[in-house]
């Protein structure tokens, strides 16, 4: 629930027990107009919490046209993909600038398992090495082997069992996206685009996939190491415990040195994580970050 504040905000709890809590809040600069929370008593306030909630409530939908520029003229492209074992194919790609406003993947049961045995691969602009490397089931968001995550800009919409993505993706000239298989599977894909090309002010978007097995105690789990300017938009971080629990861990603190960002992660007990982060960057991540490990 949004609660808009014009000067200042004190939130009070009052528990005999109080285990975790958690805020989300925006500070926007003074020249912004804000109106402080009223209790919708006021029409237009209720209006607005209602839009608020019909957008929360449309995941699973498509959201490229809230994603596309204004007066963008939205394209979708389908391809039945069907591959053999290491085989490859090519589910969508342009030689013209653009953006990539959603991908759809089903049935996403054909995903699903511990093998990870099906790779997404995303190419922008002609560069050699892939911008998006993970395992399928990981990018939408899987737990273990399953469909777990069905937020607003990603997961798995269980009525039609169909993976999701809609983070923006604009590239300057070109775009290639394959999936790489160690067996044989018939999906069907669509990728909605629009061919606004990226703005001198927008990164690219990178997913980095990585694995420790098992991690080593003290030791810290890097989720990103890179330099440059960026915003990072997602993580997803499985860790398991080698003893019934026994997965103790905790994270680090964004560390901003300069023009570097590190985000760690540190395993008090052998355990063996599986992480994927999502970020935009001015600047593409080196190698070593941006192939997964096994």
């Amino acid at each position: 629930m949004p609660i808009p504040f014009e000067k200042s905000i004190k939130i009070v709890a009052r528990a005999e027990s109080l285990q975790f809590y958690q805020m989300n809040y925006a500070i926007y600069p003074e020249d912004v107009g804000v109106t402080t929370f009223d209790g919708y008593d006021s029409q237009e306030s209720r209006d607005q919490l209602a839009a608020a909630a019909d957008l929360f409530g449309s995941a699973g939908e498509n959201q490229s046209s809230m994603t596309a520029p204004p007066g963008a003229a939205v394209r979708t492209e389908k391809r039945a993909l069907s591959l053999g074992a290491g085989e490859s194919v090519t589910w969508f790609e342009t030689d013209e600038p653009g953006r990539i406003l959603g991908l759809r993947l089903t049935p996403a049961s054909a995903f699903a398992g511990k093998e990870r045995d099906v790779v997404i691969r995303i190419f922008w602009d002609d560069d050699p090495q892939p911008a998006v490397l993970s395992p399928v089931g990981d990018l939408f968001g899987y737990s273990w082997g399953d469909p777990a995550m069905r937020s607003i800009l990603a997961g798995t919409a269980s009525v039609d069992d169909t993976n999701y993505l809609y983070f923006p993706m604009p590239f300057d000239q070109s775009a290639r996206i394959e999936l790489v298989s160690e067996r044989a599977i018939e999906v069907h894909g669509e990728v909605d685009w629009t061919n606004v090309p990226r703005a001198s002010d927008e990164g690219r978007f990178y997913a980095l996939w990585r694995r420790e097995n098992p991690t080593t105690v003290g030791e810290p789990f890097t989720f990103l190491d890179t330099e440059g300017r960026g915003h990072i938009v997602g993580a997803v971080l499985q860790a398991q415990g080698f003893e019934p629990a026994q997965t103790g861990f905790y994270l680090a603190e964004d560390t901003k040195l300069g023009r570097r960002v590190a985000i760690k992660f540190f395993p008090r007990k052998w355990s063996r994580p599986n992480v994927w982060t999502d970020f935009s960057a001015r600047r593409k991540p080196s190698p070593r970050s941006a192939t997964p490990t096994s």
